[in-house]
């Protein structure tokens, strides 16, 4: 479904902002490939992509596994190794270096309570080089783009119950310096503070909860963990994105609906953005009829974030992770999840703007928008990627319950405009699922690719940014 058949589905009164200039939103998304690990038990999750030498790394995280791929073929991903990384433990996210023949897998700990660790292979054999400590649960890394640094997002997300209350790990971010020749590595654990009085951040008054299977309790039920604070224990670390001068690593908070800013050099933490609400319209009753005519007030909880090649922005995908005590969206608290894309200034952590109801929309007029999931989260924007077309920037953004990929322009970045929408796999619109998860930008001799892993269906979905208006 393409931009020029899209357009009049996006009714003017329910855009945040009137609509910006069509200059520079001629590109569109168009499925070039689909890569299939052969074994759907694998949960293909995370990509990390070595532009150098046109490779690949791809995580199956419940198998430990890791495949290199090559991209020579842009279209074609073709299997060069498939590497057991662990011996069973899970692995949350992969991290390609920029220029060495090596990556790293973030490693968890089967006991939830039990720091996990940063391992580092051998690109080709799989050999394991060295291992780190990190902190409990590690769920994403990522390399600095000069390669000297490495950080790890870790959520500590566990808890069990202690009498009449709940114990959890603290989160915290582990930050790796690398000597000459990625020699003599030191490792910081880096201690969150207290964000309980952070303007934007979750606040008691919220009436939320972490969904949680609590140690102790019935396995197969969720219990809903009262979020009273955003203290170390309460605060959960989810993703991680450098910005392009390596500098500075942002970390989203996705249940505490904040970022983190990390001082690279120093390896401490800089200031910590809150993230505030969205409003817009919303189709919030699950009852077969898709209206766009409901406010939706949500925390905008982040799952996946980036920073744009300028270094300007930081774009977030706004999926959300908190329950509510009461209805999931009705009543006077505030939803969990903005269902939006939204853009802050990378310095000051002002909001610029965010996409409102046009990522919904978008995905019903395809016929991708998961009406089951409407007085939850909608489509959940899970992650999302920055990259610039002859100078315009724009956003791919993972949408998991619509099982498809979104494209947004940021010609202007206080109008960011949904401009076209792409099913990962042939059958995304009659139920099957394929949950795209990672996300990765890769650009070669001009052409512009984005690449999805798909948890649910073990697969990678390669889709070509066309560009009409160069």
């Amino acid at each position: 479904m393409r931009f020029q058949r899209l357009i009049c589905t996006i009714v003017a009164p329910f855009l945040l902002h009137p609509l910006p200039s069509l200059a520079g939103q001629s590109a569109s998304l168009e499925t070039v490939g689909i890569y299939n690990v052969q074994d759907l038990s694998k949960k293909t999750e995370i990509i990390s992509i070595q532009k150098s030498t046109r490779r690949m790394a791809l995580s199956c995280s419940s198998k430990g596994i890791v495949d290199i791929l090559s991209i020579a073929t842009p279209a074609k991903p073709r299997l060069l190794h498939r590497l057991k990384v662990t011996d069973g433990s899970e692995i949350s996210s992969v991290a390609f270096h920029p220029t060495e023949n090596l990556f790293a897998v973030a490693v968890i700990h089967p006991d939830p309570f039990t720091a996990g660790s940063i391992q580092f292979h051998d690109a080709d054999s799989g050999e394991l080089l060295t291992a780190l400590a990190a902190g409990v649960h590690p769920d994403s890394l990522a390399f600095s783009p000069n390669g000297r640094y490495l950080v790890a997002a870790n959520e500590g997300e566990a808890y069990r119950y202690a009498g009449r209350h709940y114990e959890s790990p603290e989160g915290s971010v582990t930050h790796v310096a690398f000597g000459d020749g990625l020699q003599d590595p030191a490792v910081t654990q880096i201690s969150l503070g207290d964000y309980s009085d952070v303007e934007g951040m979750l606040h008691r008054s919220h009436g939320r909860a972490f969904p949680r299977n609590v140690i102790g309790g019935n396995s197969d039920e969720e219990t809903e963990v009262p979020i009273k604070d955003n203290t170390p224990a309460n605060t959960e670390p989810e993703y991680v994105a450098f910005s392009p001068d390596s500098s500075k690593a942002y970390v989203s908070l996705q249940e505490n609906n904040g970022i983190l800013v990390i001082d690279v050099a120093t390896a401490s933490i800089e200031k910590v953005f809150g993230l505030g609400m969205t409003e817009h319209p919303a189709d919030i009753r699950d009852d077969g009829r898709v209206k766009f005519s409901k406010k939706l007030r949500a925390l905008r909880e982040p799952d996946g974030i980036a920073v744009s090649p300028d270094g300007r922005f930081v774009l977030t995908a706004d999926e959300g992770d908190t329950d509510p005590k009461a209805s999931k969206v009705l009543g006077n608290k505030p939803a969990g999840g903005g269902r939006t894309l939204s853009v802050f200034d990378a310095v000051t952590g002002a909001l610029i703007a965010d996409t409102g109801s046009q990522l919904d929309q978008m995905a019903h007029a395809a016929g991708l928008y998961p009406d089951g999931r409407s007085d939850n989260k909608g489509s959940e924007p899970e992650s999302v990627v920055g990259f610039e077309i002859a100078g315009v920037l724009h956003a791919a953004v993972a949408l998991e319950r619509a099982n498809a990929i979104a494209l947004v322009s940021l010609v202007e970045p206080e109008h960011p405009r949904a401009i076209d929408v792409e099913p990962v796999g042939p059958e995304a619109g009659s139920g099957t699922q394929y949950a795209p998860e990672g996300l990765a930008h890769y650009e070669h001799d001009g052409q512009h690719f984005v690449y999805s892993a798909n948890e649910k269906s073990g697969t990678l979905t390669v889709m070509q940014v066309k560009n009409s208006n160069p």
